[in-house]
């Protein structure tokens, strides 16, 4: 009998500690509210707001999409009502994050955005960079 009941406790704490794992801690300590995205999508500066990025609540947590680097940026967005987030690539089209006429993302105090150029050979040649915009020389 004592061999069974340390069988079946050893067996519940097995389940319970996988049930345990396929949460995180903040599923336990938050009551799950909905996810929302400002962009509505895993692309992170869109042609409409390249003054602004986006920004994705949940768990009364706000994250802003924001430059990783000159040409990387961490977008957070939604799924399953889930927060996520991936780094997009600047100079990959395909995603659609920058538009390809303004491809480098600046860390601004008021939030990041999508620029032409950083410095002057972002530009051209007969092109300097003046306010994050390339101009003829």
């Amino acid at each position: 009998m004592k061999k069974i009941i340390a069988v079946l406790i050893i067996l519940s704490i097995f389940l319970l500690s996988s049930v345990v794992s396929a949460f995180s801690w903040s599923d336990f300590f938050f009551s799950p509210t909905s996810c929302t995205d400002t962009d509505s999508s895993q692309d992170g500066f869109q042609i409409s707001e390249l003054t602004t990025a986006g920004s994705v609540t949940y768990n009364n947590i706000i994250k802003y999409d924001s430059c990783e680097t000159p040409t990387k940026i961490r977008e957070y967005y939604c799924s399953g009502g889930i927060r996520y987030n991936t780094i997009d690539n600047l100079f990959d089209s395909s995603d659609g994050t920058c538009p390809s006429s303004t491809p480098y993302c600046l860390d601004l105090s008021n939030g990041d955005k999508c620029v032409r150029c950083l410095i002057n050979s972002n530009c051209a040649s007969g092109q300097t960079c003046s306010n994050n915009q390339c101009v003829s020389t």
